[in-house]
């Protein structure tokens, strides 16, 4: 572990998790690193108010610069704190069934909620319901921001943007792995009596956001927080061990879920590393909270079944992921074909660098990094087609 991320872990180990660390006072070169990093994996305001309120940082430009991110991520957070009172409201009063998922929940179990930043709001709303949701949320002045496969998403007259999701995984990742998430409802219960605010199954929010980890861990990576989040999930949430357990089997996910806790207690808490976490450190420094082409390209090209038949899949989109992109194919799939063409001239106009660039890597991806990547893919359980 380099020295810069041991400290932005002891940061974190110290301001979340409530770990007393004795952290030292940084020379300008230490600074630079750690804001380069933090900010990599959208750490910095939380970097910034820890180090600001300890007066461990060299000079005033580096406060100024820390202190920017941390009233940035204060400012937002107040934002979308207000939005989502205001959006459950209009929910409510129209009696639609809601259900907050991912940062709008996680942040519960933080210190103070700001700490916990996410760029939208994300809410889970009955597919049956959305027709009438999206009507009200138009007439309301929200303005429509784009349509997915799995959500329709917003931007909120006060800028803030909201997803609206009708399903919990947008695309088959992994055989089995959005079978528990198919129907979130059955164990939903509301707020309070006559609600139309709903919370998700204590052990389903578990599992959702280790099955959300693990696909955007397969998509190039997930960046330091869902660890983070997963660390105070396990030492502060509950849920039944039984039923969390049975869903993990269901949905293949109980490797990289041990792997994924033990990876959490090395950074937050006392674990040691094995070359399995070793690997999982590696492939989510290498990634950032975005993940990175090369990773993806690694494992993609692996779950493929090797470098001609990623490139053919790049070129030629299968219909289960090209709908993502054209809804319109769940219903009309003798429109694929034109859908596919639409693509390649988008790629061509507006994405033909990126493409170019995932076609390099895949060609220059060598028989032993592809091993590797084999190898560590079964190591966290998951079956290669």
């Amino acid at each position: 572990m380099d020295s810069t991320f041991a400290l932005l872990t002891d940061i974190l180990k110290s301001r979340i998790c409530g770990t007393p660390t004795a952290l030292p006072s940084l020379t300008l070169d230490e600074v630079k690193a750690l804001y380069r990093l933090a900010k990599r994996h959208e750490l910095a305001h939380i970097v910034g108010d820890t180090l600001c309120h300890r007066g461990l940082l060299p000079d005033e430009k580096a406060e100024g610069v820390f202190e920017k991110e941390a009233m940035r991520a204060l400012y937002q957070s107040a934002q979308r704190e207000k939005e989502l009172s205001l959006f459950s409201r209009l929910l409510e009063e129209n009696e639609i069934a809601f259900m907050p998922l991912k940062g709008a929940v996680l942040r519960t179990l933080y210190p103070d909620a700001w700490l916990r930043n996410s760029c939208d709001i994300d809410v889970l709303i009955h597919e049956e319901d959305m027709p009438r949701a999206k009507a009200l949320l138009l007439d309301k002045g929200y303005r429509l921001f784009g349509t997915g496969g799995h959500d329709i998403s917003f931007d909120a007259p006060s800028g803030v943007h909201i997803e609206l999701h009708y399903r919990l995984l947008e695309a088959r990742i992994l055989p089995g792995m959005e079978v528990p998430l198919e129907n979130p409802w059955a164990s939903a219960v509301p707020v309070c009596e006559g609600a139309y605010h709903y919370k998700m199954n204590d052990a389903l929010l578990y599992y959702y956001h280790v099955a959300h980890m693990t696909k955007h861990y397969l998509f190039g990576g997930c960046g330091i927080r869902p660890f983070l989040d997963l660390w105070l999930l396990r030492h502060k949430g509950s849920w039944d061990d039984g039923v969390l357990s049975l869903l993990l089997d269901e949905g293949g996910l109980q490797a990289f879920h041990s792997t994924a806790c033990a990876l959490a207690e090395i950074w937050f808490g006392e674990g040691e590393h094995t070359h399995i976490t070793q690997e999982m450190e590696e492939h989510v420094l290498r990634g950032g909270v975005y993940g990175s082409t090369e990773n993806r390209v690694k494992v993609q090209q692996v779950k493929r079944g090797g470098k001609l038949r990623y490139a053919l899949s790049r070129i030629f989109l299968p219909l289960g992921s090209l709908k993502f992109s054209y809804p319109v194919l769940e219903k009309h799939k003798w429109l694929y074909p034109f859908c596919q063409v639409r693509r390649w001239f988008r790629l061509i106009f507006f994405g033909a660098k990126h493409s170019l660039h995932e076609l390099h890597l895949n060609s220059a991806l060598s028989e032993e990094e592809s091993q590797k990547t084999v190898s560590h893919l079964k190591d966290l359980g998951f079956k290669l087609d």
